[in-house]
């Protein structure tokens, strides 16, 4: 009897260690030291290098002529020409000046809204108050009116689009 438990045991025994040896190996891994290169490292190959060089003339010709081109457009700025050269029609300054403006005329308490930017041409639309409130479109170029130096500017008060003299608004 001792002898079939100590088969059975036996048996058992190489059983599980056969089972082990198939599972353990999957579930522990010995490290194992990287293979060595007794091969010395690759080279730059001499084409590599002359396109690499190649690239970086290429890319210092055209840094050189694009300061070149800075340059002369910094000088034509400077003298005052458009980069495209001259047509020889001056167009009047023409600003956008966004925004609002709030009438600053006390000693008349209004200002005159008109349908041109000119004190002479045109009609008075309306009158605005001192110290409303108008949105401001755009502005023509410097001028003086009575006096005084200002820009007309296309505005839109209440409901009427027309012109005021600036020198009367506050911004």
């Amino acid at each position: 009897m001792k002898n079939s438990i100590g088969m059975a045991g036996l048996s058992l025994l190489v059983s599980t260690l056969a089972v082990l040896g198939c599972v353990l190996p999957t579930q522990v891994s010995e490290k194992q030291p990287a293979p060595v290169s007794t091969q010395e490292p690759e080279a730059r190959s001499p084409e590599k290098d002359e396109n690499e060089q190649l690239r970086e003339k290429v890319a210092e010709l055209e840094k050189k002529q694009l300061e070149k081109k800075i340059s002369e457009l910094e000088a034509k700025i400077e003298d005052g020409k458009a980069p495209g050269g001259s047509t020889g029609v001056t167009t009047p300054e023409k600003k956008v000046a966004k925004g609002f403006g709030r009438v600053n005329s006390p000693n008349d308490g209004f200002l005159a809204l008109r349908s041109k930017p000119s004190a002479n041409q045109g009609i008075r639309i309306t009158t605005i108050p001192h110290g409303k409130t108008l949105r401001v479109y755009s502005c023509g170029p410097r001028t003086s009116v009575n006096g005084r130096s200002g820009r007309w500017c296309q505005v839109l008060w209440r409901n009427d689009v027309g012109w005021v003299f600036d020198a009367y608004l506050i911004r």
